[in-house]
């Protein structure tokens, strides 16, 4: 419960629980879109020069968060997204459960 509970001062929101659950929604896109190991993608964990994304790759991930939140991002949208906090709050932003 404790590492729970860092993730989600991390994000600087107040409703912890939610902001975990979507994390961890968004960490299991991009374990399936990337092949990466959940233990790997944190919230601070740099999509670019971590993970080593690229334009298409974030397409990928983007269209499988639209998918699973039934959400549109925009192109404009993505290009500030370097971050999975930044993907978190982007799909935030966007999702209304």
């Amino acid at each position: 419960m404790q590492e729970a509970s860092s993730t989600v001062l991390h994000f600087g929101q107040q409703d912890g629980r939610y902001l975990f659950d979507l994390f961890a929604r968004i960490r299991e896109i991009i374990c399936i879109e990337w092949g990466l190991v959940a233990l790997d993608v944190r919230p601070e964990s740099h999509l670019f020069k971590d993970f080593g994304a690229d334009p298409q790759s974030m397409i990928e991930v983007a269209m499988a968060m639209e998918e699973e939140f039934n959400i549109a991002i925009s192109d404009e949208q993505l290009e500030h997204v370097e971050t999975v906090s930044d993907l978190s709050r982007l799909a935030d932003g966007l999702t209304k459960f």
